[in-house]
């Protein structure tokens, strides 16, 4: 038996050694999950480029597989010069979507029903912490304080990833984000907003699956744009518009 001096430092060393193991265990948990976190909505675009096509055309609708800011203006060469969009060119509607599916270009479309809308995988998503610049939530902020009102929709159904946020005269009202590969709500701030709850879109952290919304189960691509439609426009539903042309650019940093 260990006794006096000899006692207390083997129990100090012992200490030692276990706290030690308790920060290793730790950093082995924590770690893989951030990095699986940032993989998991780093949603990879075909990189092919698509020619340009400054032919006007009608809008076409789209959504699925899809991430998109609405900004509440009718000008839009001003949201485009907002997203600091570089080697701006007129684009068709068609071309326009086909090349926001790309690794580094956005497509702003013309006017729907007083809403405009920028379309890109390339564009902010929820994968980076909110409280950094150039955030989603950040951005939604700054464009509200130009246009009074900006959105956030994106859904994609491989990873399940869910989103819709909405912003005003430069304060976050509503923000929702949710992935259904790992069942974790990103983000949830802000009141639901009437338009939700008359949707049903209400769902509570993941839990037990007794606890998992008011409706049950978890939300899907429908809902996203379902809350578009209530808040904006819904992408899937344009309003009937003349032929007309948007703009196709790529952010800062990325060639389009």
């Amino acid at each position: 038996m260990l006794v006096g001096s000899e006692g207390d430092e083997a129990l100090t060393d012992l200490i030692a050694l276990l706290a030690a193991a308790a920060v290793v265990m730790l950093l082995i948990a924590v770690g893989p999950k951030k990095e699986r976190r940032m993989a998991r909505l780093r949603i990879t675009p075909p990189q092919a480029p698509c020619p340009v096509d400054d032919t006007p055309d009608r809008p076409m609708p789209f959504g699925y597989k899809s991430q998109w800011y609405a900004v509440r203006t009718t000008d839009a060469r001003a949201v485009a010069d907002a997203f600091g969009l570089q080697e701006l060119a007129p684009c068709s509607w068609e071309s326009g979507l086909r090349r926001s599916h790309e690794l580094s270009s956005v497509f702003v479309t013309p006017p729907l029903g007083g809403w405009t809308l920028v379309v890109g995988w390339s564009l902010p998503d929820l994968s980076s912490p909110q409280e950094e610049a150039g955030s989603v939530t950040s951005l939604l902020r700054e464009l509200s304080r130009t246009f009074g009102e900006a959105h956030y929709y994106a859904t994609h159904r491989v990873v399940e990833y869910h989103a819709w946020a909405k912003a005003a005269g430069g304060e976050l009202v509503r923000a929702y984000g949710y992935v259904g590969e790992s069942d974790e709500v990103l983000l949830d701030v802000g009141e639901r907003t009437p338009e939700e709850r008359t949707l049903g879109l209400m769902f509570a952290e993941p839990a037990e699956p007794s606890d998992r919304g008011e409706g049950g189960g978890r939300p899907a691509e429908e809902d996203v744009l379902a809350a578009a439609g209530a808040w904006s426009v819904n992408p899937m539903l344009p309003p009937d518009v003349p032929a007309s042309m948007g703009w196709t650019g790529g952010l800062p940093g990325r060639r389009a």
